[in-house]
């Protein structure tokens, strides 16, 4: 095993901040209480490429003049699938981007939590792409 990552329960990996855009917006948080990952390519110097799948909790308070839409607390457990690569440009400067895409029992837009809908209308899927720079700060430290 090359990384293991522990996190909490508690503490969400996802927060969504949608301030009200064309009379919609969305608020809420996604858990991921366990998942795997998959390198397809890692141990090379510069370039990694892995794979990940989760299983996921969410809820989004989503708000809209749009009568069809309206108010709607949406609480889903789901499976999350993703992928992504690292590239290491210098010593101490790589760049990383990831997609991941969670799926979702559909849930009526506008329909409370227990109601299930078809997937024109609904909320059945997230996606969520990432483009990060990472710096590294050189330091040693003496044991």
């Amino acid at each position: 095993m090359g990384e293991a990552r522990i996190g909490h329960a508690a503490i969400p990996d996802t927060i969504y901040i949608s301030p009200n855009s064309q009379g919609t917006s969305v608020y809420g948080a996604n858990w991921s209480p366990i998942g795997v990952s998959l390198p397809i390519i890692s141990g090379n110097e510069w370039f990694d490429v892995g794979l990940n799948a989760e299983l996921v909790a969410t809820y989004a308070y989503i708000s809209s003049v749009d009568d069809s839409i309206g108010k709607t607390h949406f609480f889903r457990p789901g499976l999350g699938i993703g992928g992504g690569f690292n590239l290491e440009l210098f010593a101490n400067f790589s760049v990383s981007a990831d997609w991941r895409s969670r799926f979702y029992p559909p849930q009526k837009l506008g329909g409370s939590v227990v109601e299930l809908g078809d997937l024109t209308g609904s909320v059945w899927h997230i996606g969520q792409g990432s483009l990060e720079l990472h710096y590294t700060f050189p330091f040693r430290v003496n044991i």
